[in-house]
């Protein structure tokens, strides 16, 4: 059986007063006080036999979790964070830290919330940085385009894009000085290149 620990998190909401005025413009004698927010962000830890934590954080008082925050070693260190960033009850974006080292090395989002992934960006050299971004652009359920920063100065240095959205990629284009600037292009599918036809 799980134990279950309740933590209440609590923000400084200050109920502030607001002065009317009167349809001579004199300072009315009524003062209006706003009350403050009707639920608190309530964060419950639950604690598995398997020696797992789980923090499920509720932000806007509806029931159900916005962050959940899983801990397989119970270290402090979440290896899976899962958030609903539109609060619509469904969990769309998930951070994985894969070496348990408190940085995240993947994320993979649901931007239209239809319940499949259509973004993902990575950090393969744990850095702290995302240098490969995966993308569904037309959210058809396949990937047509993907860019890297593949000496990892925070600039993309190579693109691949499905331009047709075919399924197979199209252009390839390549900063090979990595000075910014793209000076290589190529058309894998000759179908989507222009010059083809000149």
């Amino acid at each position: 059986m799980s134990d279950f620990a309740e933590h209440h998190l609590t923000g400084d909401v200050d109920s502030g007063a607001d002065q009317g005025f009167g349809p001579e413009g004199d300072p009315g004698h009524d003062l209006v006080t706003y009350e403050p927010l009707a639920f608190e962000p309530e964060t419950v830890i639950e604690h598995h036999a398997d020696g797992s934590t789980e923090l499920l954080t509720d932000f806007d008082g509806d029931g159900v979790a916005d962050l959940v925050q899983q801990d397989l070693d119970s270290d402090g260190v979440a290896e899976t964070t899962l958030i609903d960033g539109n609060h619509d009850g469904s969990l769309d974006t998930v951070l994985r830290d894969y070496d348990d080292d408190d940085t995240v090395d993947r994320i993979l989002s649901d931007t239209n919330a239809d319940g499949t992934v259509d973004r993902v960006a990575a950090d393969t050299n744990s850095d702290g940085l995302m240098d490969q971004v995966t993308r569904d652009s037309d959210l058809d359920g396949r990937p047509d385009s993907w860019i890297a920063d593949v000496n990892h100065d925070g600039r993309p240095d190579h693109s691949v894009t499905d331009m047709d959205e075919d399924g197979q990629a199209d252009l390839v284009m390549v900063d090979t000085d990595y000075d910014g600037v793209v000076n290589r292009v190529g058309y894998l599918d000759q179908d989507g290149n222009p010059y083809l036809s000149i």
